[in-house]
């Protein structure tokens, strides 16, 4: 997938460590200079319809000090951001 951490373009491949439907998917990533990533959904019903959790962990020596509040950072607004997308899709 091609994404954007902290305003830079860099490629991350995932794959599914783990998938219960109908509401856990959890994938890991491997990003540039050395970044792992994992992602989890949880969907569970709601009087509403659906609650989503959304989770992710970055660790990686790149984000060591410094850059870790930085990177924090910006994958919280991009989540956000993409979160607001897909509730959008949804109506």
């Amino acid at each position: 997938q091609r994404v954007k951490m902290m305003g830079m373009p860099a490629d991350i491949a995932w794959r599914v460590v783990a998938a219960e439907a109908p509401g856990k998917l959890e994938l890991a990533g491997d990003g540039p200079m050395g970044i792992k990533a994992i992602n989890r959904f949880m969907i569970e019903p709601s009087d509403e319809g659906s609650n989503i959790t959304f989770e992710m962990e970055f660790n990686g020596p790149a984000l060591n000090g410094p850059m870790a509040a930085m990177a924090e950072k910006n994958a919280g607004v991009a989540a956000e951001a993409s979160l607001a997308k897909f509730k959008a899709l949804l109506g």
